[in-house]
């Protein structure tokens, strides 16, 4: 104690304890030593002393005289890096949080499936707790067995595979959601024998991503389709037709025109070219065509 307290030998034999640290008077610590006395039972807290500038982690005993015991010790490296510890994953949630985020951590032994509430809100599940096999059985069949089989190979020693997938899922009221899923498992060690320990991620509904790519690849199918008929139309006949776009590159040229356009200008005229690019060597025409178009 004379070590900790940083006393001389001899310095608080005999003194009351108000008397060395009159700091003590109005704190918890303070009310934790005369609980202990008068109610003659076991008393014990961690806090900050603002004299030391320091936490101590203090045990209070009553003994037969009549007095206590008192045990303690710094604790402010504990303390600290438990707040530190604290804050970066408050951090870490208001990050999540504000990102959309859904997180999980699979005890791989017992399959005990931990998930926070945006997760479950994320799969339409409600109450406080998702089973491993639930889970798994809210992914869509056709993406199922690729789930499973990712989850093998990142969570297998031998493999480590990364694990990143984007899969469906159809949530309790029959809507189907897009989800995007990031997990890295941990073993104790380097090497195909070593043990699992656990597999963790996080999960994000990208049903709107999803959805937008959708829309656009059938729009581009419809676009090519439309294009395949126009063109069936067009390479068909003997007149010219062409068409740009208003950065004057083919987007429309048939046959004929192609086959007028090389005999009379000595230049090749293909969709997706430019038209300003097959004439630059005649600046005349260029312009006269640009006037026209």
């Amino acid at each position: 104690a004379e070590r900790l307290l940083e006393r001389e030998p001899g310095d608080l034999i005999g003194r009351t304890l108000w008397e060395v640290y009159p700091g003590l008077i109005g704190t918890s610590f303070e009310r934790a030593y005369l609980e202990a006395a008068r109610e003659r039972r076991t008393e014990s807290l961690t806090a900050f002393y603002p004299d030391h500038g320091r936490w101590y982690e203090v045990h209070v005993y009553p003994v037969n005289t009549g007095g206590i015991t008192i045990y303690f010790r710094d604790a402010t490296e504990r303390v600290t890096a438990e707040q530190r510890i604290a804050k970066l994953a408050e951090e870490r949630r208001l990050a999540m949080d504000a990102a959309g985020l859904g997180s999980w951590h699979l005890k791989p032994h017992t399959n005990e499936l931990t998930t926070d509430r945006r997760l479950r809100d994320i799969f339409g599940v409600p109450g406080d707790h998702l089973e491993y096999e639930a889970a798994l059985a809210i992914i869509h069949p056709a993406d199922r067995a690729r789930v499973r089989a990712a989850v093998r190979a990142a969570t297998d020693p031998s493999e480590r595979a990364p694990y990143s997938d984007e899969h469906r899922v159809i949530r309790s009221d029959g809507t189907l959601r897009w989800v995007h899923a990031v997990g890295r498992a941990t073993f104790d060690g380097d090497g195909p024998e070593h043990e699992l320990l656990s597999f963790d991620g996080i999960i994000a509904d990208v049903t709107d991503r999803k959805l937008n790519e959708v829309a656009l690849e059938e729009g581009e199918a419809r676009l090519r389709a439309a294009y395949q008929l126009l063109e069936g139309i067009t390479e068909g006949t003997h007149e010219l037709i062409a068409a740009l776009d208003h950065d004057f590159r083919y987007t429309v040229v048939n046959a004929a025109y192609r086959r007028d356009f090389r005999r009379v200008f000595g230049t090749e005229a293909a969709v997706g070219t430019s038209m300003l690019e097959a004439l630059a060597h005649l600046p005349e025409d260029l312009e006269n065509a640009v006037g026209l178009w």
